[in-house]
């Protein structure tokens, strides 16, 4: 039998050990040598309102942001002045309810399209099976754009699925793209995929509608259909005014709770404004009126995130918020954030 060498047994113990601090070592400088992560930049757009709707004037330092329980760098808050701030806003008339703005609403539309300042580009278009059908390209002509709701040749068809005409227009937004994007919805909220259209024991609740107060699980569960519909909208950034239109075929009915509420909840995580009332669409004049005020006290907001996990980006909550009594503040619930 060959004796055992102490020495070659420690030798190899000692060689085993060096192997291992050496891959340690190698790993953590490996890691230190990857420089860390850009910090991501993201800008949404906001709306300040004082009582009665009134435009908002609101400095940087009374505004704060966060993400959850994590706050936000606020890098800028901009109030643009004059025809140095561009916004495209599509005017997105479902086609189930053109017929009933026959009239004053409809004047009142056009009358609003031709009070825009040369800086906002109108573009007209109808909800219809799904898609969104332009009537007139953006346009700083506003005395085209305003006729072209009167000229509109759109189909008599049902549309049976408005909120896909919204992602629709929202996927195709021409380019390139202005500073403020927006859409204003009027319609009934009608779409057969909706949570509860199908199912009227679904207790739709009575919506409370302020700003960011508003809670959007007040009228039931979130409707999965509609969320997959508001991420591709909040992803592109874009805000969603709506005016509710009743449709008569559910007076009385829960499900008309239902598309006024979804209609609310679509405008809300949006940072838009939501007007409504449960009996006519006999005039839409104080509703622009209220939307003209808001345009006019929009800011830019631009806020300092850590980078998306996901290489692709990601949608993070938003909250933001003004110390200033009496001012409420409008801006989106969710926010894109671009991936490292």
């Amino acid at each position: 039998m060959r004796p055992k060498i102490p020495g070659k047994s420690r030798r190899k113990t000692l060689v085993a050990i060096s192997l291992f601090a050496l891959g340690i070592a190698l790993v953590l400088f490996c890691t230190s040598a990857q420089p860390p992560a850009s910090p991501a930049s993201v800008t949404v757009t906001v709306t300040a309102l004082g009582q009665g709707y009134l435009p908002a004037i609101i400095s940087s330092p009374h505004i704060s942001a966060s993400s959850g329980k994590s706050p936000l760098h606020v890098a800028s808050w901009v109030h643009p002045q004059g025809n140095h701030d561009s916004l495209q806003l599509a005017i997105l008339i479902d086609n189930n309810v053109k017929d009933q703005l026959a009239g004053e609403p409809m004047q009142d539309l056009a009358n609003f399209i031709r009070s825009q300042p040369p800086n906002v580009s109108i573009g007209v278009f109808f909800a219809q099976q799904g898609k969104a059908t332009e009537t007139s390209a953006f346009t700083s002509d506003h005395s085209l754009a305003a006729g072209a709701l009167s000229e509109a040749n759109t189909s008599d068809a049902e549309s049976l699925r408005v909120y896909p005409s919204l992602s629709d227009l929202a996927s195709h937004w021409p380019t390139p793209a202005a500073a403020h994007r927006e859409i204003l919805l009027v319609g009934s909220g009608y779409d057969v995929l909706l949570g509860g259209m199908l199912d009227p024991n679904m207790n739709a609740g009575n919506s409370v509608y302020i700003g960011n107060n508003y809670d959007p699980n007040i009228s039931g569960e979130r409707d999965p259909y509609l969320n997959s519909i508001m991420e591709a909208v909040q992803q592109a950034g874009i805000v969603v005014h709506s005016i509710y239109v009743p449709d008569p075929r559910f007076a009385q009915m829960v499900q008309a709770d239902i598309m006024r509420d979804r209609l609310i909840q679509v405008s809300s995580e949006t940072g838009g404004l939501a007007f409504f009332n449960g009996d006519s669409a006999t005039s839409f004049g104080s509703y622009l009126r209220q939307l003209n005020n808001a345009l006019r006290s929009q800011y830019l907001l631009t806020l300092v995130a850590d980078p998306a996990h996901k290489s692709k980006g990601e949608l993070r909550s938003l909250r933001v918020e003004t110390d200033v009594p009496g001012v409420t503040i409008f801006a989106p619930r969710q926010v894109f954030v671009p991936g490292s």
